[in-house]
């Protein structure tokens, strides 16, 4: 599904709505979640019980489908819908920023997506963030109740502020973000920077922080966590919607490539962390050596995407078919 929502966005947003599209599409996880958790419990205590909210779940899915189906088009120039003016706006703003449509059989520039830099900043610094995220959602709740004697895994006050903050926050930095691009204070990469260095000074400060905090400092501690998830809703404009910056054509693709890696980093997480703490040595000592590594990590993706990170789009969003790549059947 995501990478098909990337692509979307690469077809349909010009690139100064590219922020404002993006967000506004991406803020939908963190709003379903907010609806999910509070509605759930509401239809679980009426007639329905517990069967319902997977009855009302599947309804909206049916219902969004039809909307889908009657609404929605792959390309501006494939809907039904779309005005003339509009359309035409869409498709000079690509034409601009160098997009072609992608002919079938056009090859995929393999070697020179792997070999570019931009894109190896934007792939390393999506993994470094995918640490500290993992960090942020399951091992610290896992110290709050060891280290801390304080239960937040199940809390779901908490688990709401969170998400409730993190859905705020994603529109206090879109609006920040339209302001700065109307007013021309940044250029498009200055802002991706500006909010990637917002992105991982902030869950540093947090993580060193947290490692020197005890059961007598709760409520500083819990503030410490929302204020991270609220701080990760600027990741879409920091460096997300940066896949469909380089390449429109291939931005399906490169987000796979990402999402990927950073999935693989979840995955070894927990052997980092796991192989730090252990049941004989749960002590706030080796915790601040996972939060240790932790500031070292996310900080190190934020300044390899600063030197390098790029808003352009690449050469290679239009390299003509070639013997060395592998074609799309």
């Amino acid at each position: 599904m995501l990478p098909s929502i990337y692509d979307h966005l690469a077809k349909w947003s010009p690139k100064e709505e590219r922020n404002l599209q993006g967000t506004l599409a991406l803020s939908g996880y963190s709003c379903g979640l907010v609806f999910g958790m509070g509605i759930s419990g509401v239809i679980a205590a009426s007639t329905m019980k517990w069967p319902g909210i997977f009855y009302m779940s599947g309804a909206i899915g049916i219902l969004w489908s039809i909307l889908w189906v009657t609404f929605g088009a792959s390309s501006p120039s494939t809907s039904r819908f779309i005005t003339e003016k509009e359309k035409k706006f869409i498709e000079s703003s690509q034409k601009e920023d160098n997009q072609h449509s992608v002919e079938r059989k056009q090859s995929i520039p393999w070697r020179k997506i792997f070999t570019s830099p931009p894109f190896l900043a934007l792939l390393f610094v999506s993994c470094c963030q995918s640490f500290g995220t993992f960090i942020t959602s399951v091992e610290i709740p896992l110290y709050f109740d060891a280290i801390l004697k304080l239960d937040i895994e199940n809390n779901a006050l908490f688990s709401s502020l969170s998400q409730v903050f993190t859905w705020g926050m994603s529109y206090v930095f879109l609006v920040i973000a339209q302001y700065i691009m109307k007013q021309e204070i940044l250029s498009l990469t200055a802002l991706r920077k500006s909010y990637n260095l917002i992105a991982f000074v902030v869950p540093m400060l947090v993580f060193i922080s947290l490692g020197f905090l005890d059961s007598n400092n709760t409520a500083i501690a819990v503030t410490l966590i929302i204020v991270i998830a609220g701080i990760s809703a600027s990741h879409e404009i920091a460096y997300w919607l940066n896949i469909v910056d380089l390449s429109p054509n291939y931005t399906a693709i490169l987000f796979s490539i990402a999402n990927v890696a950073a999935t693989l980093v979840d995955l070894i997480s927990p052997l980092v962390v796991g192989f730090i703490i252990s049941e004989q040595e749960d002590s706030r000592e080796r915790w601040q050596i996972v939060f240790g590594i932790s500031a070292i990590i996310v900080p190190v993706g934020g300044m390899i995407f600063l030197f390098f990170g790029k808003t352009d789009t690449q050469p290679w969003n239009s390299t003509p078919k070639n013997d060395n790549d592998l074609e799309i059947s």
